[in-house]
């Protein structure tokens, strides 16, 4: 059959709503008429009759290099394109709404009509972390990395960019994709930049005191503003002189107004060009961002340079790969000797660990029944941020439940109704009863939120991103917390809390041995104990909850920094 014939016994088979025989006959023929327009059309007809528009498009889009005129395919394409605008634009206004399930299902038509849109693969990967839907986040991962090596990721938006950098640490991507990645936002990032004008760098002044700056959009009600509310009066005016850098991201609350009151000056701008121009002015020796990937709101500000050294801190595990960040401040544990290379910027261990930590006051107790538990049972606490929570570390998990009978699992809730329907539906197909996973509602009140972990026994960490403040506030309610010290920075955080505590035997070397681990401290209470009075006594013996000590390690690292830095 020539290829004339072919064609119209192919479109009569689809007038006949035969697609599918339609592609088996004409698609052996395609490669050997690759520049056969009639021939194209065709396929492109039968794929959109197939349900396949992806397809379909990349097919009159091939017409259009053959042919930049044809006005079918152009037509065709913008059509394509329209239909995939308008989808994002409902996708974007539900998830705006927190409507998550219309949200979800426009994103997904999104996705079967162009699998490579990265906007719609990174919310939908950060939906499936707050709602629990351990599969999906899974495919949807495989699907963004499988995007990510195959379009220029300098189409890409660079708020899209900075997403796809903070989930990777959630769920690695590989270290190729991930390089590109930040090389991409690095560049949209320095451009931004340039949009500010000339440089601003200040000029360190000549004096005793090293004059110090923290910019952050998270002084506040945030894991940043929990862990430095006492940070900055802890510092030593003798050596150094402390600026805070607020550029507003949500309400002021206590924590904006303990760490104002602790900075010696507190400066807030609403802008980043503005914000840039106030650093500058303060003639810093040493600026530290704190935020990382998390936004790039202030990240033009720190690639236009605004202090003569930077240093990347805290924000989140591992650097942030951008220009204009000389160090980032990590500790043996995190980064141990030889993994220096991962990053950009030069790293620089503080002793023990590099995370601070502040205490709290801890309310009075409350009853099982007030905390939302069952009256008896032993209780292991996961108040980890869900979106931490992976297949591997939600099998490990079960497996723990499954041999000590009549546990619970006391989990944090999100924003989405359908965090705990779905992860019961995960717990059953386990082999766990739902009833089995309970849901801890957020307490605006820190004190009570600590005071309720009384009734835990035991912190079950997350494998792959680790609890940070959770676990400090577990630790600092005398809850034990047990963890695996992983391969990556983001898996060694709470290794460092423990080894910080004395505690190192709590951070296990293999999943198999955090859950015997377990499963032996739930079903012996003297051990439980005996663990628990340790951890009471190390919380006041050993540093990781002494400001004063963690702020003089800090002084003297960003100290050393100024003088390498001098030369």
């Amino acid at each position: 059959m020539d290829t004339t014939e072919l064609i119209k016994t192919a479109r009569d088979m689809l007038a006949r709503d035969q697609a599918q025989q339609a592609l088996d006959l004409i698609g052996p023929a395609v490669p050997r008429e690759q520049r056969n327009i009639e021939l194209l059309r065709v396929l492109a007809e039968t794929l959109m009759e197939l349900d396949r528009p992806a397809d379909a498009t990349a097919v009159y889009q091939g017409i259009l290099g053959i042919d930049p005129d044809h006005a079918e395919a152009a037509a065709k394409v913008r059509e394509a394109i329209a239909a995939m605008e308008l989808l994002l634009k409902l996708a974007s206004n539900a998830d705006d709404l927190r409507a998550w399930d219309e949200a979800r299902e426009n994103y997904e038509a999104v996705l079967h009509q162009y699998p490579l849109a990265i906007l719609a693969l990174t919310r939908l990967l950060a939906m499936d972390g707050f709602e629990g839907r351990l599969g999906d986040a899974e495919r949807h991962e495989r699907f963004l990395i499988r995007a990510l090596k195959a379009i220029d990721l300098r189409t890409i938006h660079h708020n899209n960019l900075a997403m796809i950098a903070y989930q990777a640490i959630m769920r690695p991507l590989t270290p190729s994709v991930e390089k590109s990645v930040t090389a991409a936002l690095t560049t949209q990032i320095a451009a931004l930049a340039e949009g500010f004008g000339p440089p601003a760098t200040g000029q360190p002044k000549s004096t005793q005191r090293l004059r110090i700056g923290y910019l952050s959009n998270n002084f506040r009600d945030h894991p940043i503003g929990h862990v430095t509310a006492a940070l900055f009066a802890a510092h030593d005016r003798a050596k150094v002189e402390v600026h805070v850098f607020y550029c507003p991201a949500g309400e002021a609350n206590p924590y904006t107004d303990q760490i104002k009151a602790g900075a010696e000056r507190f400066h807030v701008e609403r802008e980043p060009a503005a914000m840039l121009r106030a650093i500058a002015r303060e003639n810093l020796d040493v600026l530290v961002y704190l935020d990382g990937y998390m936004t790039t709101f202030l990240m033009p500000v720190v690639a236009r340079r605004p202090a003569a050294i930077q240093v990347y801190w805290l924000g989140h595990a591992g650097s942030c790969e951008i220009d204009g960040i000389d160090y980032v401040l990590a500790d043996e544990t995190v980064v141990p000797a030889g993994e220096e290379a991962l990053y950009r910027a030069k790293t620089v261990r503080l002793a023990g660990t590099y995370h601070p930590a502040s205490p709290h006051p801890i309310g009075p107790d409350l009853s099982r029944a007030e905390a939302g538990l069952p009256e008896s049972g032993f209780v292991f606490c996961a108040f980890n941020n869900p979106e931490k929570i992976d297949t591997p570390t939600f099998d490990v998990w079960m497996r723990i439940l499954r041999r000590v009978p009549g546990s619970v699992l006391w989990l944090s809730v999100t924003q989405s109704k359908s965090l705990a329907e779905n992860l019961r539906k995960e717990a059953e197909a386990r082999g766990i009863g739902g009833e089995r996973l309970v849901f801890a509602t957020r307490l605006p009140d820190k004190a009570m939120h600590l005071a309720r972990h009384r009734h835990a026994g035991l912190f079950l960490d997350t494998l792959g991103l680790n609890a940070s403040t959770t676990a400090l506030d577990a630790l600092w309610a005398g809850l034990p917390l047990l963890t695996v010290t992983g391969p990556r920075f983001a898996s060694r955080i709470a290794t460092s809390f423990l080894k910080a505590l004395d505690m190192p035997e709590m951070a296990c070397r293999t999943a198999l041995e955090f859950e015997e681990r377990a499963v032996t401290l739930a079903s012996d209470p003297a051990a439980l104990a005996a663990t628990k009075d340790r951890l009471a006594t190390n919380l006041t013996s050993q540093p990781l909850f002494h400001v004063d000590a963690f702020c003089r390690k800090l002084e003297a690292a960003l100290i050393g920094i100024a003088a390498t830095h001098r030369g």
